[in-house]
């Protein structure tokens, strides 16, 4: 059974635990700017700020080509626990940049769907700004 949420115009599935996903994982939704060189080939990692603790890093990759200009990307991470998400910090160690519009964190055990958006100037790119914290915008 699948989930049908419209975005910036733009329908997204989020699908529910009956895919035989990891009982405790996140769902990642990211996407990328339009800006002429927002998009990235940087291999980029995210943490989660959950009620005052932070997760390890996790890196975020797929097999398609991600963090392409205007492009929704999905990944699945473990979940680092049923608190709420406060915040999520991105990371970039390499210096071609991702200039990010907005994240989605739906947690599949709780089915709460958390948003990140960016204010601003949103970029990740070594050594100006390696990290970017979001706090949380709402929840789902």
């Amino acid at each position: 059974m699948s989930i049908v949420v419209f975005l910036f115009g733009c329908a997204l599935f989020m699908s529910t635990l009956s895919e035989g996903l990891p009982f405790c994982a996140y769902r990642i939704y990211t996407l990328t700017e339009r800006g002429k060189n927002s998009k990235t080939d940087n291999p980029i990692s995210i943490k989660f700020h959950i009620d005052g603790s932070t997760s390890p890093w996790h890196n975020l990759d797929s097999d398609v080509n991600d963090r392409e200009r205007q492009h929704w990307d999905r990944y699945i991470v473990p979940n680092s626990g049923n608190g709420h998400l406060t915040g999520v910090t991105v990371r970039n160690l390499k210096t071609d940049g991702w200039e990010i519009e907005a994240i989605y964190v739906k947690n599949l055990c709780t089915n709460r769907v958390y948003e990140f958006y960016c204010t601003g100037s949103c970029w990740v790119d070594s050594p100006a700004a390696t990290t970017k914290f979001l706090p949380r915008s709402n929840t789902i």
